[in-house]
């Protein structure tokens, strides 16, 4: 029943993630992967984070450990120049953003599946988000292998004896279940159906993804549209547009406090503040720990709701430009035409805001910056939710997965080595008992 309802939210909530673009025809000027090239997006139970070639998705299972998702992202724009280009990237980008979003939603919902494990489940079980000297303990409860002193590996056993080697131990060791998503699961002993839960199908996820956009399209676009003309306004009229936006930001503000009122999606919000405190250490150039993140705030002004406002005001200036006269004589062909017209409006609306708000990037510390930006942080009160320790380990986990992709590209481009041809392969599906086990430097 979840399912349905966190896939609609994702046609708005992906433009959360957009960040991960916002500045993606820029130059790096130095190893360290540039933060503005880095943004994500909250799932159920985890994170997705995505850089300019990496696409990581992490969630905690029902066992309490973090399960990462890890693949090569290379955007269409790497193979077609021209879509790099003004009022053209933008399109790109919200097209790329819901369909990375489907499918790192789509994992986390395979991951809910499974069953929780017999002596609790991860909102029971010990967390592991802290930083202090119990954090050892907690992993060791939740790994199956140290339920005993017999089955206790040698190396959770010196974590036991020598308690201040443990960070440097995690770093290194590798109890990662490795699972290529082409591979077959029987026959293996660290392997179930329980730890591998099959994702949606092909079909089914371009189902889902077609039919929630249509119903996104009707509420955001068709269903203002028809409530201003109920008030008596004539669409060839400026007024017309602007109370028709107008409702468009009201019905968005309700929706998303609507669904802020259901538990799972305000962990969901939860996982999104994760995803901006996680991110803002980064750009601090800390190191990515739970007690870093945890300083910064959960408001974030990269964030794709800024986007979500500033398509509002620009939807507003282009249809009363272009639809204000009468195409047709019959007055009801000629309002549901308008109505299918504003569909394909949208991708030049999309690309005329993308370049406002990198504009406005530009003009950081200018208060005319803040002008596109405050709308978004004002959303952001409803669109997350100050996160617990355990959820900002599994965003971190999810950053540094990414970061670590662009550390192998950086090293094999160093050495001379055709990365391309080595990261085609399928996403990778690791299972890690602490994030700090994820080497990013």
């Amino acid at each position: 029943m979840l399912k349905p309802l966190i896939h609609l939210p994702s046609v708005t909530g992906n433009l959360f993630s957009l960040s991960a673009e916002m500045k993606a025809d820029e130059e790096i000027g130095s190893d360290r992967p540039n933060p503005a090239k880095i943004g994500g997006q909250a799932v159920l139970e985890g994170v997705m984070m995505r850089s300019e070639n990496s696409f990581a998705v992490a969630c905690r299972k029902n066992n309490g450990k973090i399960v990462v998702r890890e693949s090569r992202w290379r955007s269409i724009w790497t193979k077609y120049k021209f879509l790099r280009w003004p009022f053209f990237r933008g399109s790109v980008v919200l097209a790329e953003s819901l369909v990375n979003g489907f499918s790192a939603l789509s994992f986390s919902a395979a991951q809910m599946e499974e069953p929780a494990v017999e002596n609790g489940s991860a909102d029971e079980g010990p967390g592991e988000g802290g930083d202090g000297p119990n954090e050892t303990e907690r992993v060791e409860t939740r790994s199956p292998e140290t339920r005993s002193p017999e089955t206790k590996s040698p190396e959770t056993r010196s974590l036991e004896t020598h308690p201040k080697e443990t960070e440097s131990l995690e770093k290194t060791k590798k109890n990662t279940e490795t699972i290529k998503s082409n591979q077959d699961s029987e026959g293996s002993d660290t392997k179930t159906p329980d730890e591998n839960p099959q994702e949606l199908s092909g079909t089914m996820i371009g189902f889902t993804f077609a039919a929630s956009i249509a119903l996104a399209l009707g509420l955001f676009v068709g269903v203002p549209h028809l409530l201003t003309l109920l008030l008596g306004l004539s669409s060839d009229t400026f007024a017309f547009h602007i109370v028709d936006g107008g409702i468009k930001a009201v019905m968005v503000i309700g929706y998303m406090a609507a669904i802020s009122l259901i538990p799972d999606i305000r962990r969901v919000f939860m996982y999104h503040g994760a995803e901006h405190q996680s991110i803002a250490a980064y750009e601090a150039d800390e190191e990515l720990v739970v007690k870093n993140a945890r300083k910064y705030s959960r408001f974030h002004p990269r964030c794709g709701t800024s986007f979500l406002f500033i398509v509002i005001l620009i939807s507003i200036l282009l249809f009363a430009a272009v639809l204000r006269a009468a195409w047709l004589e019959n007055g009801v062909l000629d309002h549901a035409l308008k109505i299918i017209v504003k569909i394909p409006l949208m991708l030049p609306v999309a690309g005329i805001s993308y370049e406002a708000l990198k504009l406005s990037g530009k003009l950081k510390g200018s208060p005319l910056a803040m002008v596109p930006v405050a709308p978004g942080l004002w959303l952001q009160r409803l669109t997350t939710r100050e996160p617990d320790d355990d959820q900002l380990a599994v965003a971190l986990a999810a950053l540094r997965k990414t970061l670590w992709r662009e550390k192998e590209i950086r090293r094999n481009a160093k050495n001379g080595e055709d990365d391309v041809s080595k990261h085609r392969a399928h996403p990778e599906i690791e299972v890690f008992d602490s994030y700090k086990e994820i080497v990013y430097e």
